[in-house]
């Protein structure tokens, strides 16, 4: 690969759960469409060094690179299988020499020989290879400006994620997200890891920009969601923002703004006592839902790094959100594989009906899966994560299983009476609580006993892109 690079062509590839290229060819169907948030910060540090991008997304449709140098951006392991079939597309139709550049929390959990078998020897991590300025200094307005008005304004009329802050001080092992406890594969040590927030007054610039382009395109409101991994850990720095937003709205009068994040449970009833006001000028911002992560019940938690929770906060927190009149939703990580049993998997079913009946909660329920980049299952590997991660390597569409929104299967769950338990109360509550907007469960690929099955599977999931 080049060392100086002059160019290159961001391009997102298509949602997991989208229709094929084909399919939008013949059908006219978009896929998922989010604006990409994390390429358009990497484009907006290549552009402040002097490189020029060009900025694409397969969810519109076929994009034709105009670079030697292809980026792509991963959200995750479902997405891996996208972005080769992208790579594969790329190579076969391009007469020169490309070179790949990828990026995305999930691809630095790889090994080099595990990134290698994914995305072969003409690709590069991006994370480590490329250094650019630190994003937090960085405006992304310019990667904005390469975005076409129509491409824009499908964008800002769909949810919008903001890159506010990164960073979790907790080690919840099942999280392969910037967060304590991580193990660097390439040293082996746990990564420590505090919240950071952005440059205040570069968010500001990038969040009126946000809005004055908006209101350009005709569109008097967005929805956006928040990137911090617990939005009440630094209740000061929250504050900080929410007079930001306040002071953008007040200068666009009849422009709606709506943001939701996560937050850790404990996070909220330290902020309401050390700063209240952090919540209540968030709300009056436009913060109307807030997502906990309950994962699990008593017995799982401390052993999946979760020692912060206890049924008292999981429902004092749900309880709190709810006087201040926000919806809380229950983002529920359970059936993690070393700790799953029937007695956790009911507690969580009975706390989920507990906090839909007394204050209107939104269950969120997903599959833990406790083998993925980044975490100490996908590093140190007992033999059945060994052999999962083995067969994922020969089959990258078995990635997809790895997806939290997807059923346990074999590969992920190896005691077959607490699988098929586990399935059973999660597409349950899935399905029970389908109408007030709880996850859309998806089909394990890595079960299907034949292609025609795969094929069935695919076809299920189609559209079921999670929110």
């Amino acid at each position: 690969m080049k060392t100086q690079l002059e160019n290159i062509h961001m391009i997102n590839p298509g949602h997991s759960y989208g229709p094929s290229i084909e399919e939008q060819k013949e059908e006219g169907n978009k896929k998922h469409i989010c604006l990409p948030s994390g390429s358009l910060v990497a484009a907006a540090g290549f552009i402040w060094a002097g490189i020029e991008v060009w900025i694409g997304d397969e969810n519109f449709g076929t994009v034709e690179p105009r670079s030697e140098t292809v980026g792509i951006g991963f959200t995750g392991m479902p997405n891996i299988p996208e972005g080769m079939k992208l790579q594969q597309r790329i190579r076969k139709e391009t007469n020169q020499e490309v070179n790949f550049l990828l990026g995305g929390i999930v691809v630095n959990g790889l090994k080099s020989n595990e990134f290698n078998s994914f995305f072969g020897e003409d690709s590069q991590n991006g994370n480590r290879h490329i250094h650019l300025k630190n994003p937090h200094q960085i405006s992304v307005i310019p990667a904005y400006e390469k975005i076409s008005d129509e491409d824009m304004r499908e964008y800002l009329s769909n949810e919008i994620p903001l890159y506010l802050a990164d960073g979790c001080k907790y080690g919840c092992s099942f999280c392969a997200a910037n967060r304590s406890g991580i193990i660097d594969p390439h040293t082996g040590e746990p990564i420590v890891v505090e919240e950071k927030y952005r440059d205040p007054e570069i968010l500001e610039k990038d969040l009126s920009y946000l809005v004055e382009r908006a209101k350009r395109l005709g569109i008097n409101s967005f929805d956006i969601y928040l990137s911090n991994l617990d939005i009440f850990q630094t209740p000061n720095k929250l504050l900080e923002f929410a007079r930001i937003v306040k002071g953008i709205k007040a200068s666009h009068p009849g422009f709606e703004i709506r943001m939701r994040a996560l937050s850790g449970v404990q996070s909220i009833i330290d902020a309401d006592k050390e700063l209240p006001e952090c919540i209540e000028e968030i709300i009056e911002a436009g913060f109307n839902r807030v997502g906990f992560g309950i994962d699990g019940w008593k017995g799982d938690w401390k052993r999946v790094g979760k020692g912060q929770n206890n049924e008292e906060n999981c429902r004092e927190s749900v309880r709190l959100a709810s006087q201040y009149g926000l919806t809380p939703e229950l983002i529920l990580v359970f059936g993690h594989p070393k700790t799953v049993s029937e007695d956790s998997i009911n507690g969580v079913r009975s706390y989920v009906h507990e906090m839909v009946d007394k204050y209107d909660a939104v269950p969120r329920p997903h599959v833990a899966k406790d083998f993925i980049p980044g975490n100490l299952g996908w590093l140190k590997p007992n033999k059945f994560q060994a052999k999962g991660i083995k067969q994922i390597l020969k089959k990258p569409i078995y990635c997809q299983s790895l997806d939290f929104t997807a059923v346990a299967s074999r590969l992920t769950h190896e005691d077959p009476i607490l699988r098929n338990v586990l399935n059973g109360v999660y597409v349950g509550i899935c399905e029970e609580y389908a109408d007030i907007g709880a996850t859309l469960w998806t089909k394990a690929y890595s079960d299907a006993r034949s292609q025609a099955e795969l094929l069935e599977f695919i076809d299920f999931n189609r559209g079921r892109e999670d929110h």
